[in-house]
């Protein structure tokens, strides 16, 4: 087995398809990363040698992909968590603990 961007692809399967397995990498961007790379969609994972491989994994870094893909979502939350401990909220209502001012119905939109 081929592993590639910390992922074990199956042997028996087309390269195109087996680059799906790695999250973050669709049917399109495998497409384009095995363009760039030079190898063809339909060989298959067991046939690739190590120059392709390494090929594939330097077409595949300009790609977010698994950890790389989520490592700023955790780390907004750990932002915003801090921001909430110390007292401050988003939003300029939330943090004057007023009510929130709806506009009023126009003439338009009010229903006989």
């Amino acid at each position: 087995m081929a592993r590639i961007s910390g992922v074990e692809l199956p042997e028996n399967a087309r390269i195109d398809w087996a680059l799906t397995r790695i999250k973050g990498i669709g049917w399109s961007s495998s497409v384009k990363v095995l363009g760039e790379s030079g190898v063809t969609p339909d060989s298959r994972v067991k046939d690739l040698t190590i120059e392709q491989i390494s090929a594939i994994t330097a077409a595949l870094e300009k790609y977010p992909t698994e950890g790389a893909q989520f490592g700023g979502i955790s780390k907004d939350l750990k932002i915003s968590q801090a921001t909430e401990a110390s007292g401050m909220v988003r939003g300029f209502r939330s943090g004057a603990k007023g009510p929130v001012v709806m506009p009023a119905p126009s003439e338009a939109s009010e229903r006989p």
